[in-house]
């Protein structure tokens, strides 16, 4: 994900305003390492701020090649050390362990062509888990994982238009139970 409109020397004093203020603000993904959840072009509304970050939430963080769009695997340490284990789902490794003062913020909506889907919903949030158990997973056992890829590949079904809350909980039970998971 790009952000081009504001100059490196403004942006850390505007994003740390945004995070005092839970401001929430949209930007256009550029790239497919989220894919299918997020694909290139689809917009994510971002709420800034630094909050309690679990295995399963998808952020934007700062890295030496620009702001990235990825989903924490593993929160390591305490206090003011803090790190957080990152990885795209469609990427084979995580990136180097970002510092927990470098997330700009959680992605709590996407919009795009398949639709539009709230993360911080209690089935999305579920789904979110279960994705980055299977990226942890994947990471040792490659072939392990497989039941966990598939239901990873039918997560774009929860972003049709007008499922609510209960349309998500069908297309997640029906993908839990196509990949083998539940009968």
């Amino acid at each position: 994900m790009r952000i081009r409109a504001v100059q490196n020397r403004y942006l850390k004093p505007v994003l740390d305003l945004w995070s005092e203020r839970d401001e929430e603000t949209t930007c256009t993904v550029d790239g497919n390492c989220m894919a299918p959840l997020i694909r290139e072009g689809d917009r994510v509304l971002i709420r800034h701020g630094r909050r309690r970050l679990r295995p399963g939430d998808i952020i934007v963080c700062r890295t030496d090649e620009g702001f990235r769009v990825q989903r924490v695997i593993r929160v390591r340490g305490r206090g003011g050390g803090r790190s957080i284990l990152v990885k795209g789902d469609q990427t084979h490794a995580c990136l180097p362990p970002v510092p927990v003062e470098d997330v700009i913020g959680t992605v709590v909506e996407v919009h795009g062509e398949a639709g539009s889907l709230r993360l911080d919903r209690a089935m999305p949030r579920a789904l979110n888990r279960l994705m980055a158990a299977w990226l942890r997973l994947s990471l040792r056992h490659p072939r392990a994982a497989s039941g966990l890829r598939r239901l990873a590949g039918r997560a774009v079904s929860l972003r049709r238009p007008g499922n609510d809350e209960h349309g998500v909980r069908r297309a997640l039970a029906r993908a839990y139970r196509r990949a083998g998971l539940i009968h």
